[in-house]
């Protein structure tokens, strides 16, 4: 999870100057690219995931807006 120390690093950097740092690491989602996966594929990646369904864009974006007006 390489995004996630250098998210935590970087808040670190700048947190002294009353700076946050986010991130986002959306699950699977249903996009062009997760349609055409084998179902074996989005089954071995559920299994992995906390919520064991198929993510939607809307979603996505609606907590994207919200981590941006801050």
């Amino acid at each position: 999870m390489g995004i996630i120390g250098f998210m935590r690093g970087l808040a670190n950097d700048v947190a002294q100057d009353g700076i946050t740092a986010n991130s986002m690491l959306p699950g699977l989602t249903n996009t062009q690219a997760s349609v055409s996966q084998a179902e074996g594929q989005k089954r071995a990646t559920w299994e992995q995931q906390a919520i064991k369904q198929l993510g939607e864009p809307k979603d996505i974006c609606r907590y994207d807006s919200v981590l941006g007006k801050r």
